[in-house]
């Protein structure tokens, strides 16, 4: 069954990374400009005061608009850092700071480990995502990093923090993702058409943060 499940996730998995590689970077600019007004417009951003998203890869949905809001507000941003056991700690970003590549290509703070943060002491998380559905659930890379390093809100799905929020285009909603016990799901996914919601998923729409 574990089997039939992976195969699924994965042919899901390419389809849509194929898509994503496709927009062009007016494409990418328009739904990252259209995402960030929904996100910043609800009420887990506002209270939020330590943000946490990720430095944007192969069409991954732009995240940086957000950052530069963020800071607007004066909020706290981080950005995720691979520690041993491959798992995420956080480092605090500013603007202009030194990067250096991980492993796999991605830019990261050039910090110090004891400048790094726990991911429970985020109050959001923004998390990138391949496949989304309308219950929350994810699908990654396939590397599992942010179920490992989230994986205690499984034990308390009661946590008020960190709240995690997928980003995403709309094309990568999906009907139902196939999960795995150990899978960590997003409480919210913002793209640059609505912001969808587990189990209520029409939320906010473009629209909607326009006039509200």
């Amino acid at each position: 069954m574990n089997q039939d499940i992976d195969q699924q996730r994965e042919v899901l998995r390419q389809y849509v990374i194929e898509q994503r590689n496709a927009l062009t970077q007016h494409q990418l600019r328009a739904a990252a400009r259209d995402m960030t007004l929904l996100l910043e417009s609800t009420p887990e951003f506002h209270h939020a005061l330590h943000i946490a998203a990720y430095w944007p890869v192969k069409g991954e949905m732009d995240t940086r608009p957000v950052i530069d809001q963020a800071v607007r507000y004066n909020k706290h941003v981080y950005l995720p850092v691979i520690v041993e056991g491959d798992s995420m700690m956080f480092a605090p970003y500013e603007k202009d700071m030194p990067m250096k590549n991980n492993r796999f290509g991605i830019p990261e703070p050039d910090v110090a480990a004891d400048k790094l943060v726990s991911p429970r002491d985020l109050d959001m998380v923004i998390v990138p995502l391949v496949v989304f559905d309308s219950d929350g659930h994810r699908l990654g890379m396939g590397g599992g990093f942010y179920d490992r390093t989230f994986s205690f809100l499984n034990d308390d799905p009661d946590a008020a923090k960190p709240c995690l929020v997928g980003a995403a285009h709309e094309f990568q909603h999906t009907g139902h993702i196939p999960p795995h016990p150990w899978d960590v799901a997003t409480r919210l996914v913002a793209t640059e058409e609505r912001v969808w919601r587990p189990y209520n998923a029409l939320h906010t729409t473009h629209e909607e943060a326009e006039t509200g």
